[in-house]
């Protein structure tokens, strides 16, 4: 693949997300990259980041169609693993400081994703991860009432399904039958762990 062939195919993969998180009702943060903002604008990237960056937005792309396909109200964030140089470049908030683990067995990949939603989406979302052939893993999942859902309710304590804001540390992506396993690693997401962003 060469770099023109991939800016292309990340612009339009953005665009897709884009348009399936309005189309889900799913608020996203102003001209969100879904984690892609240093590469969005470039054509030419740094030397061996492409096979890695290619997978991490198929990657990317499988865990915002969960996300979109249960229909939260909002995806504030999702966090990856540095693998190109081009990423010295973006937002702080679109990295985990941690590193993919190579094994015997698999690559795990790390990614941390936040977001909001009520509890019906939230059993959704995991039901999905649960079931996807791409052999996703949520190691630990981190709950805290929203904060305009939380002032909402104060006075309905009675009131059960509250908005709340979701961190899921580990995620792990299994690769199909001959390939490596993959995990995914958001906002400290590891293999041993899920971590949502607050």
């Amino acid at each position: 693949m060469t770099s023109e062939a991939f800016a292309a195919e990340l612009r339009r993969t953005i665009d897709q997300l884009q348009h399936a998180a309005e189309s889900g009702s799913v608020q996203l943060p102003p001209k969100y990259g879904f984690s892609f903002e240093a590469q969005r604008s470039i054509v030419r990237f740094a030397p061996g980041s492409l096979a890695p960056l290619a997978v991490q937005l198929g990657e990317v792309k499988q865990i915002s169609d969960i996300l979109f396909a249960a229909r939260v109200n909002a995806l504030d964030g999702i966090q990856r693993v540095r693998v190109s140089d081009d990423d010295i470049a973006g937002p702080q908030t679109d990295y985990l400081n941690d590193a993919c683990v190579t094994n015997s067995l698999a690559v795990l990949t790390p990614y941390a994703v936040t977001f909001r939603s009520f509890s019906p989406e939230l059993a959704s979302v995991l039901t999905g991860f649960a079931a996807s052939s791409y052999g996703l893993i949520v190691k630990a999942v981190n709950i805290a009432p929203a904060g305009a859902a939380r002032r909402q309710l104060a006075h309905r304590p009675h009131i059960i399904n509250k908005a709340v804001r979701v961190r899921l540390p580990r995620l792990w992506l299994p690769a199909r039958a001959g390939a490596a396993c993959r995990p995914f690693c958001r906002n400290n997401f590891y293999a041993s762990r899920w971590r949502w962003l607050s």
